[in-house]
């Protein structure tokens, strides 16, 4: 498993935790987070994030799966509650 699928699992575990008209606005804030720690990682080329394991730096790549798991989420919730 890996450091972004333990995120997320995180991230699923908090959303059920949760009201339900709240979630929504729990994952635009994560997503929000993420696009920002993401544009400062960029700017200073990965000097913004500590690195717990040096042989498993963080990459663009985690952010990108970050991201797009959130979206997915949101995308799902969503269409969850359409009428």
């Amino acid at each position: 498993m890996t450091r972004v699928d333990r995120f997320l699992a995180r991230v699923d575990r908090e959303l059920a935790s949760i009201e339900p008209v709240a979630r929504d606005a729990f994952l635009s804030r994560l997503i929000d987070h993420w696009e920002q720690r993401y544009a400062i990682w960029q700017l200073t080329e990965g000097e913004s994030e500590s690195c717990t394991d040096p042989c498993n730096p963080i990459s663009a790549e985690d952010f990108v799966l970050a991201l797009t798991g959130l979206a997915s989420s949101s995308f799902d919730l969503r269409i969850r509650n359409c009428p």
